[in-house]
């Protein structure tokens, strides 16, 4: 059957509007029909901008029209919900320091085994908090979103050189995530659990608490189904669950590499950018959290 999207990318920001785009081609990719409606343009330009130049995927826009055959693309795209604000008010570093600066931002803090370095603040990528402060105003946040922007516009002070200092920071955090997480589990939630069709209702409830006695590491939540600590709960379930999270990635079978190797590759990697050592280790340690 085919899988019909209605509106998807109405509520979300840049990063979450990509993730969605790349979940629906990925399922289109394996073979199954994807028809996306929308009456919003912006949308279908987000669509096409993403599939050109992608040969693997094929994309055919069919506009419908409404009542006397108005376009409903210019019913709904007459005016704005609501008046615009282009300038998002931002507090200015006044001489704080960027630990303060941070702080009275609310940085979200960065996940090394779930989150995207799309997803990562401007806080971690710059010093400079005159230069975020003038990012964040124009209501850009995370790399993700100032990348999409440096492809049409431009920021005062965010020069070729400095975006591109920011880059190699991003493919420097790429290379560390990759090397981390290799044969560490990811967290789940009990929404995972859910979606995994492996742990019935009756006893759902048994299975969440273990969950949380785990930390919501997987590979100990199925260590403690498989010692019976969910009375009654079939080991063929409980493989059916093991299964479910191993092909999503949420279970990696290689080994994990030990602090020692992961510092030579890391050393390898900056030995090709325009990053020191000294500001690497100091960058990867402010996003790692350490």
């Amino acid at each position: 059957m085919p899988l019909l999207a209605d509106e998807l990318l109405a509520n979300s920001d840049d990063i979450r509007a990509r993730a969605i785009i790349e979940a629906l081609a990925e399922i289109s990719r394996d073979g199954r029909q994807v028809f996306y409606f929308t009456a919003q343009s912006d949308e279908v330009a987000r669509w096409q901008h993403f599939l050109d130049g992608k040969d693997d995927l094929s994309l055919k826009i069919v506009r419908l029209a409404g009542t006397g055959e108005q376009d409903m693309t210019a019913v709904r795209g007459q005016r704005p919900a609501k008046p615009l604000n282009l300038i998002d008010e931002v507090p200015a570093p006044e001489g704080m320091s960027h630990e303060e600066y941070r702080s009275l931002l609310s940085v979200p803090h960065f996940n090394i085994m779930t989150d995207q370095p799309e997803s990562l603040h401007l806080w971690y990528l710059t010093g400079d908090d005159e230069l975020l402060c003038r990012c964040l105003r124009t209501g850009i946040r995370y790399w993700g979103q100032l990348q999409s922007y440096l492809d049409v516009g431009r920021i005062e002070g965010l020069t070729g050189e400095v975006s591109g200092k920011m880059e190699q920071k991003v493919r420097l955090l790429q290379k560390f995530l990759d090397l981390y997480r290799q044969g560490r589990p990811k967290p789940v939630d009990m929404d995972i659990l859910r979606a995994s069709g492996a742990v019935s209702d009756s006893h759902f409830e048994a299975v969440a608490a273990q969950l949380g006695k785990a930390g919501n590491d997987p590979v100990k939540l199925l260590d403690a189904l498989r010692k019976g600590e969910v009375p009654r709960f079939l080991k063929s379930k409980v493989d059916d669950l093991e299964q479910y999270l191993t092909d999503r990635g949420y279970i990696d079978d290689q080994i994990p590499l030990e602090t020692e190797s992961i510092i030579v590759h890391m050393n390898a990697h900056i030995s090709n950018l325009d990053i020191g050592r000294s500001e690497a280790q100091k960058f990867i340690n402010r996003v790692a959290g350490f």
